[in-house]
């Protein structure tokens, strides 16, 4: 017997709260986990309040939830969810609580595309369909772009070039959290005090450096950076470029995904595809706005 889980939501907008869920299937069928214990982590591996866990609600087979404050949510971060079963084991889900959002399901539900506004039926097109729909596009974009639309958090881990420069993987990094190093061969994190990080600068490349000139540690990933990055509010015409994008991903078409032309009585014509000629979508109204923000980093060498 295969146990598995669906969550919802993945993305949280700061100092907002929401409600975070898990409902846990067993082969594919909807069970009933019984009693289950959440324990919240931030992404700098401390607990969210409060620290001994929670209770989550639900019975029966119906999903289990756990309600977060705007307190809770103040701040852009990535959550680690790990819920416990008595019966069905341990699952564990993330959340991301972003500075903003591309759009909103209020937002989706009016946007007009072709006759009328196609995502306006509550029963055909769920809050949390349009959710998880949300945090994908906003993942594409991130990719395309070379920047978040949005503010976000991101921790990685870079290999120290005893240089005084670190090139992070994102452009438009506006806050650096925290920098934390370790020995050759060891697995204990030392943190940089709050002095040392106030000598650390990030520039609008992604490039960190210490003010002072000083050199980062040599090693193979032995410095970890946490930072907040994306723009700070989203451009209307990428938030529209967004929506055209989950209209076209949630509304069935006739038109297979893999037909390149379509032959009518006015001719034929050859459809725009995504992976196409630069297209990234292969829509001309979304591809043309992402390549009028796009950065690319360029090779030095």
């Amino acid at each position: 017997m295969s146990i598995d889980r669906s969550a919802a939501p993945t993305q949280l907008l700061r100092r907002t709260g929401g409600t975070l869920s898990v409902t846990y299937y067993a082969d594919g069928v909807v069970v009933d986990p019984g009693v289950v214990t959440v324990a919240l982590m931030r992404a700098d591996g401390t607990a969210l309040v409060p620290a001994a866990g929670l209770t989550a609600s639900g019975t029966g087979a119906a999903a289990r939830t756990i309600t977060l404050t705007p307190a809770e949510t103040a701040a852009i971060d990535i959550l680690t969810a790990t819920w416990t079963s008595p019966t069905r084991g341990t699952v564990t889900t993330d959340a991301e609580i972003v500075g903003d959002l591309l759009f909103t399901v209020a937002e989706a539900r009016t946007f007009v595309s072709g006759p009328g506004a196609p995502l306006a039926s509550t029963t055909k097109y769920p809050a949390a369909m349009i959710e998880d729909a949300r945090a994908r596009i906003t993942d594409e974009f991130n990719l395309v772009l070379g920047f978040s639309p949005v503010p976000r958090l991101r921790r990685v881990i870079l290999d120290g070039l005893y240089s005084g420069v670190l090139t992070l993987p994102d452009f438009r990094v506006t806050t650096i959290r925290s920098v934390e190093t370790r020995a050759s061969g060891g697995s204990a994190w030392t943190a940089y005090t709050l002095a040392a990080l106030d000598d650390t600068f990030v520039d609008s490349g992604g490039v960190l450096a210490m003010e002072t000139g000083g050199a980062w540690p040599s090693g193979r990933r032995n410095v970890r950076v946490t930072y907040e990055h994306g723009m700070q509010r989203t451009p209307r015409d990428l938030g529209r470029a967004a929506l055209i994008v989950l209209v076209d991903q949630l509304v069935a078409s006739n038109v297979g995904e893999r037909t390149l032309s379509v032959s009518n009585d006015a001719g034929t014509f050859r459809l725009a595809t995504a992976g196409e000629r630069g297209a990234y979508f292969g829509l001309p109204a979304v591809d043309s706005v992402l390549d009028r923000h796009r950065i690319v980093r360029l090779a030095v060498g």
